[in-house]
């Protein structure tokens, strides 16, 4: 019996004192915050598009992801891989995403603040930014 839990316990141990090893190119933890925020409105944005087709979505929001990556010096392959080592280290990726929550939080709490200080109707303004980048992916999803 004493057996049968010992082994269990002492393999769970194992496991967890082999932490991973980082990356070659591990995105910073500030600017995987940052990575995380931006994709996490990414797809907001995506999800107000309504496309209508699951596959017209992901073709959008990987050309986002793209440019995302791409603002913060990153790769695919380096933001997964960062990922994956982020994520096997549950109080890094604990904090991480605290900062991401925080960020938006931050960002929604403004945006409010922004439409009572209007006091216009409460339907939300589109920004300028917002309605190119929306044209943008809506051309992109024509030509495929």
């Amino acid at each position: 019996m004493k057996t049968r839990l010992l082994l269990p316990l002492l393999a769970w141990l194992t496991a967890c004192s082999n932490a991973p090893s980082p990356p070659e190119h591990l995105v910073p933890e500030q600017q995987m915050v940052q990575i995380l925020k931006d994709i996490h409105l990414a797809e907001q944005r995506i999800t107000r598009l309504r496309l209508g087709s699951q596959d017209s979505s992901l073709v959008a929001f990987q050309v986002l992801e793209k440019d995302i990556l791409k603002k913060y010096g990153a790769d695919t392959g380096s933001y997964r891989a960062s990922y994956r080592y982020y994520i096997a280290q549950p109080n890094r990726f604990k904090e991480i995403y605290q900062g991401v929550v925080d960020s938006l939080t931050a960002i929604d709490e403004r945006s409010k603040k922004e439409a009572r200080a209007q006091s216009a109707p409460a339907q939300p303004d589109s920004s300028k930014a917002d309605t190119a980048r929306n044209v943008r992916i809506k051309k992109i999803l024509k030509r495929k």
